[in-house]
C-alpha cells in the first residue's frame, strides 16, 4: 500500500504544480516532488521497521512512535529538499531571485523553519497512511485483544489458534503468528512480542530481527554456503542473523538436552 500511495502522491502533486515548483518544467517538477514524497516515506518505513522490531517499541505508545518518526523524517529530509531546489531553480515567490542559493550559515539558521514546513505535511500524511493500512486489514487483532486469562503474548491470540506457537514474524507494524492450528496477523510490534514471549518463559528465541521461533518446532540448524538457517518441523526455513548464530545453536542444544516432558 505504501508504494502505491507514494506513486499517487507524486503524480497528484506534480500535476497540481505546488508553490515550490512554480517555473519548473514537468520533468523537473516530477523529480522535485518525487524526492519530497519518497525520501521521507523511505525514512519513515525504515525507522518504523527498526523501532517496531526492537524492544524500544514498548517504551512509547504506537501512534506517538509514528508521530516522532514522521518528525525525524521531515528533519532529516530537509537538506535534500533545499539542495534539489537550489539545483532545479524554481521561482521564489517570496521575492528572491530564481534559484537563490543561500549560504550554509543561512541554511542552518533556516533549517528548523524549513523542517517545520515539511513536517506539517509529512507527519499527517504518514499517520493517515498508517490509519489506512490498519483499516484495510479488518482481520487484524489489536493490542487490546485478550483471551480468558491466558498469560502474556498468548492473551493476544484468538482462542481458536490454541497456545502452541510455532513462529512469529515481523510484518512492518504487525506480527504474523503461526501456531499448530493456524495463523493470524496481530497489530503488535515484533519487539513487544519477543519481550512478552520471553517474560512468559516460552521455549524459543528471536534468531533474526524479524523472526522468532519456538524450539519444540525446530528440526535443525544448518549451514548453506555462508548462511546459517533454521528448519522448522513444518518444512519452513528461517534465516539466522550472523551475530545470533552461536547463541541460537547453544540455546537449541540446551533445549534438546532438557527432559522430554518439558518440550
Amino acid at each position: 500500500m505504501f508504494p502505491a500511495a507514494g506513486l499517487a502522491l507524486t503524480g497528484l502533486l506534480a500535476l497540481s504544480e505546488p508553490t515550490r515548483t512554480v517555473g519548473l518544467t514537468l520533468p523537473a517538477r516530477i523529480i522535485l516532488v518525487a524526492l519530497n514524497v519518497w525520501l521521507p516515506l523511505a525514512i519513515c518505513l525504515a525507522a518504523s521497521r527498526w523501532v517496531m522490531t526492537s524492544t524500544a517499541a514498548r517504551l512509547l505508545p504506537y501512534w506517538l512512535w509514528l508521530s516522532l518518526i514522521g518528525v525525524a523524517a521531515a528533519w532529516i529530509s530537509t537538506p535534500a529538499f533545499v539542495a534539489l531546489e537550489g539545483w532545479l531553480q524554481p521561482l521564489d515567490l517570496d521575492g528572491g531571485p530564481p534559484g537563490s542559493d543561500p549560504s550554509l550559515r543561512s541554511f542552518l539558521q533556516d533549517w528548523p523553519s524549513e523542517a517545520w514546513e515539511a513536517g506539517r505535511v509529512v507527519v499527517p500524511v504518514w499517520l493517515m497512511l498508517n490509519l489506512a493500512v490498519r483499516w484495510s486489514r479488518p482481520a487484524v487483532i489489536g493490542v487490546e485483544a485478550a483471551a480468558g486469562g491466558r498469560p502474556g503474548f498468548l492473551a493476544r491470540l484468538p482462542g481458536r489458534l490454541g497456545d502452541d506457537i510455532i513462529s512469529v514474524r515481523a510484518e512492518q507494524h504487525y506480527v504474523q503468528v503461526e501456531t499448530t492450528l493456524g495463523g493470524e496477523l496481530l497489530f503488535c510490534g515484533f519487539g513487544s512480542a519477543v519481550h512478552e514471549l520471553t517474560t512468559q518463559g516460552a521455549h524459543g528465541m528471536a534468531i533474526h530481527r524479524s523472526h522468532w521461533v519456538a524450539w519444540p518446532h525446530v528440526a535443525e540448524i544448518y549451514t548453506v554456503g555462508s548462511e546459517v538457517r533454521c528448519r522448522l518441523k513444518s518444512g519452513q526455513t528461517v534465516p539466522i542473523s550472523r551475530r545470533r548464530v552461536r547463541e541460537a545453536r547453544e540455546a537449541f542444544d540446551a533445549f534438546r538436552s532438557l527432559p522430554a516432558r518439558t518440550a
